[in-house]
């Protein structure tokens, strides 16, 4: 998102990813919690809020905590 707004204000930017491949973080899943105050308004300053209108899930309000043989300790189901 740094690089997206700096680049819209016309200053260079280089981006080192340290992932060894785009799929290498598909396994932790997740959704970000986007604020109106603080990750949206990023998003609308760097001109990408329709893209993420394109891709964002609004219906994943579930939190469950497993640990790695999904041993459930925590689950909260969110409204639908």
């Amino acid at each position: 998102m740094l690089a997206r707004l700096l680049f819209c204000a016309g200053i260079a930017t280089v981006v080192f990813e340290k992932d060894q491949s785009p799929d290498s973080r598909k396994a932790q899943g997740g959704t970000l919690d986007m604020h109106e105050n603080t990750g949206q308004k990023a998003l609308i300053e760097a001109g990408l809020w329709d893209q993420f209108q394109g891709v964002a899930r609004y219906d994943a309000e579930d939190l469950i905590i497993t640990d790695r043989h999904n041993r459930v300790y925590y689950e909260s189901r969110g409204e639908s």
